[in-house]
């Protein structure tokens, strides 16, 4: 593996199990991010992954990891989908982990963004912006909210 596809993986490896853990203990009560690759083949070179904590009269608080391409009008369903309850989080990490790195094996780079809806009553959240070159835990405030 190169050293660029070691860092793309290390992107989503990193930045999934923290932005999850967010949403489960209730800091926020959803986080979207989006992934778009740099320097590969495919026109459509970005993937965004939701990740929305609700409440289910039956089941209790659940987190919905799901991506944003559906089309429910002609019944397309998402590329990926999947729920458990809040305390069953850690169980999101590793399909959603192996989705992202498959969809983003081919690009050189990835830039991240970063935005979260805030629970009621919270401050806003500045979204967060970075690449696989400078590592997750360099992503910094974007200049703008309005994306």
């Amino acid at each position: 593996m190169s050293d660029q596809a070691s860092q793309v993986r290390s992107l989503v490896e990193t930045s999934i199990p923290e932005l999850l853990s967010f949403v489960a203990d209730g800091r926020v009560k959803g986080n979207r991010i989006r992934f778009t690759g740099i320097g590969g083949p495919a026109f459509n070179n970005f993937v965004w992954m939701m990740l929305d904590r609700f409440e289910s009269d039956q089941d209790g608080v659940k987190i919905w990891a799901h991506t944003n391409d559906m089309d429910f009008m002609v019944g397309y369903p998402p590329s990926f989908t999947m729920s458990v309850p809040v305390n069953d989080w850690q169980s999101l990490v590793e399909p959603i982990v192996a989705f992202l790195n498959e969809k983003l094996a081919s690009y050189a780079k990835v830039e991240i963004l970063v935005q979260t809806d805030v629970n009621p009553g919270q401050p806003a959240f500045p979204a967060y912006t970075g690449d696989s070159e400078q590592g997750w835990s360099n992503i910094t405030p974007a200049a703008s909210n309005a994306f």
